[in-house]
């Protein structure tokens, strides 16, 4: 039984970010719905909680990475926006901060230029922005 188990757990894909961030959302809701008391979290809870330890014991490697590359594509791309959110909230006067669409590359670019053709140092992407 336990060379079972150990050979389970070799053949098992592990953690990813995308089963990571499941287990999170799965945790989060749960304590939610211990004080409004709804069955329909706890349900969901269980789901994500279902399907993240199901993403970690699954011996289908290729198919989990392809998802968990999709994920931290797009789970990229959200953060980069959010972060030039706040760095052009913090550098309002003197910078401009965008994101190169093609790479996720931040950009910082000077305040009152006007429109500016900017050049992505990463992927050589050449877009128009309005300092």
């Amino acid at each position: 039984m336990k060379k079972k188990i150990e050979e389970f757990l070799k053949r098992a894909h592990g953690m990813d970010k995308l089963s990571q961030h499941l287990y999170y959302v799965a945790i989060a809701i749960f304590v939610f719905s211990l004080f409004s008391k709804s069955t329909l979290l706890k349900s969901s809870s269980l789901v994500l909680l279902f399907i993240s330890m199901f993403r970690s014991f699954s011996s289908k490697h290729y198919k989990r990475t392809q998802e968990n590359l999709k994920y931290t594509k797009y789970y990229n791309r959200i953060i980069a926006r959010v972060k030039v959110f706040f760095l052009n909230i913090r550098h309002f006067k003197t910078y401009k901060y965008a994101v190169c669409k093609n790479c996720n590359q931040q950009l910082r670019i000077p305040r009152k230029k006007g429109e500016v053709t900017v050049t992505c140092p990463r992927c050589r992407n050449r877009f128009d922005i309005k300092s």
